[in-house]
């Protein structure tokens, strides 16, 4: 943190003992350079006109967060995050939990929990008020689809002897939206290892990012079609379905640019108005879509690892990610990357993302059925969402014991 003492004597003079975050950060951070008799190399001016609203956007996010500025706001925020957590221990000190949500057996849950006994009831009934419950653990799809589950948080936030604990997927965008429910929420996962300390304007209770993993369907389904579909033959042609996003330019020209030059390509991404989508299909049917290719293609909006990743590794083929998510070494280490295959290309480069496409059925080819099975197990041995729930609630716990 920038001190009084950081700047020359010429700047202290006549400035008071202490002063505002924002204040210091003009004074030292922005002109620390020319504070310290060194000049800055001049920048183009288009390149430092992004780096002045970065700099001023991080600036007044950091000023927020830390109370220089909406004080009153964050001390609310604050004391929120306290009774979230004390809350939270006093209904595991109980012994006695009805959840909803937490896809694991309720043994399970229980010994995470370091509860004796569990109940689990169906979002649909607690969305409903058909049931009630202490402990909330899903994430935030539901919310983001259907109003009604909105209102039923807001009214089961207001009880004394409810938490909820909710994995966020996107809150690398629709920043408003995901303020909005973490504000609601007590917990907040992470679904991303970045774009997320912004939520701590709602929540200061943000935990451990949780990161994707095969999110479509249940373990169960995806044994039973896998193992029906295994010698079925696949299709050759490159495979990835996506929304319309035409705010992500770049995206949604390079997705077209796939449809275009790359040939039987079934990577597409879905207008409106468009009939007899992905998006029509069954649970069942859409996995049966996933199983009847070899090779699909990530495009992101921007740098996260979107669930896709692992749904096609859990239908047995091999995904061609882009360079630019540098971090999915932290989710499927480098090793695991190889001998999968995962295949890298280098992003919105067609030719890049070609040679990869070609390596990945090369590389299908040569071990078959063999290959997509290692794959799929993979996938439901690491990446489901089983696994994701363990690791909530193991995290609940520790806040829960921190508190007590």
């Amino acid at each position: 943190m920038w001190e009084l003492t950081d700047l020359p004597a010429a700047q202290r003079e006549g400035l008071p003992a202490s002063l505002p975050h924002a204040v210091l950060l003009g004074l030292c951070g922005r002109g620390g350079a020319e504070a310290r008799g060194m000049s800055a190399a001049p920048l183009p001016a288009d390149q430092a006109a992004v780096f002045a609203e970065v700099d001023a956007g991080q600036a007044r996010l950091s000023d927020i967060l830390q109370g220089a500025v909406a004080g009153g706001h964050m001390d609310a925020v604050l004391l929120r995050a306290r009774n979230s957590r004390e809350r939270l221990a006093g209904i595991l000190a109980r012994g006695v939990v009805t959840i909803c949500g937490g896809v694991l057996p309720r043994a399970q849950i229980a010994a995470e929990l370091g509860v004796a006994r569990v109940s689990i009831i169906s979002f649909d009934d607690w969305v409903a008020g058909r049931a009630r419950c202490d402990l909330l653990l899903v994430n935030h799809h539901a919310f983001f689809q259907r109003a009604e589950c909105m209102g039923a948080l807001a009214r089961a936030a207001a009880e004394p002897g409810f938490v909820s604990a909710i994995q966020f997927r996107d809150h690398h965008h629709l920043y408003r939206r995901n303020l909005e429910l973490a504000a609601l929420a007590d917990f907040v996962f992470p679904g991303h290892p970045y774009k997320h300390e912004y939520l701590r304007a709602a929540n200061m209770n943000i935990l451990a990012v949780i990161p994707m993993c095969v999110g479509q369907w249940p373990d169960a389904m995806m044994v039973r079609l896998f193992r029906e579909n295994a010698e079925a033959n696949r299709s050759d042609a490159l495979y990835g379905g996506y929304g319309f996003y035409p705010r992500y330019r770049a995206r949604t020209a390079f997705i077209d640019v796939i449809g275009r030059d790359i040939p039987g390509s079934r990577v597409v991404q879905w207008r409106p108005g468009m009939e007899g989508s992905y998006l029509s299909l069954s649970q069942e049917d859409r996995f049966r879509d996933w199983l009847g290719h070899k090779v699909s293609a990530v495009v992101n909006t921007d740098f996260c690892i979107p669930n896709r990743i692992f749904d096609a590794l859990a239908a047995g083929q091999i995904p061609l990610v882009p360079h630019g998510l540098s971090h999915l070494e932290t989710v499927i280490p480098a090793e695991h990357q190889r001998d999968l295959p995962v295949l890298r290309y280098s992003d919105f480069d067609i030719a890049s993302l070609r040679d990869a496409y070609a390596r990945a059925l090369a590389a299908y080819d040569r071990e078959g059925a063999a290959g997509a099975a290692r794959r799929h197990g993979y996938a439901l041995r690491f990446h489901t969402l089983a696994d994701r729930a363990q690791r909530m609630l193991r995290e609940l716990r520790r806040v829960a014991d921190q508190a007590g």
